[in-house]
């Protein structure tokens, strides 16, 4: 992120300059937030925050990659079953992914009705 710049506009202006997406941060919507204290290793707390954005399949097929080595979509249970995603994605793509089931359980355990 640029000085200043908010998270949604930092992410939309790399998804242009990486991907050759091009949005407006009100298409992107925050989705979870983890924070993680390395205090322990003498470093504070670190906040990894999660977007969602919704591309459709024809901007899908026609992304472009200006960053990187490769380029891909995975389905969720396969990349949920990549051994190279780190833990704290692999949660945070896990909970988008059983979003509904997680909703539907939260609100269950809060209306015993």
């Amino acid at each position: 992120m640029e000085a200043g710049e908010p998270p949604a506009v930092a992410l939309v202006r790399e998804l242009e300059e990486e991907l050759a997406v091009t949005l407006s941060p009100a298409e992107v919507a925050r989705f979870t937030e983890f924070s993680f204290d390395f205090g322990f290793a003498g470093d504070g707390i670190r906040l990894r925050t999660y977007y969602a954005v919704r591309l459709p399949r024809a901007d899908i097929d026609g992304l472009v990659l200006g960053e990187g080595a490769d380029l891909a979509a995975f389905e969720p249970e396969r990349l949920l079953a990549m051994p190279r995603v780190v833990p704290y994605d692999a949660f945070a793509l896990w909970m988008h992914h059983a979003r509904g089931r997680i909703a539907s359980t939260s609100r269950g355990a809060r209306d015993p009705a």
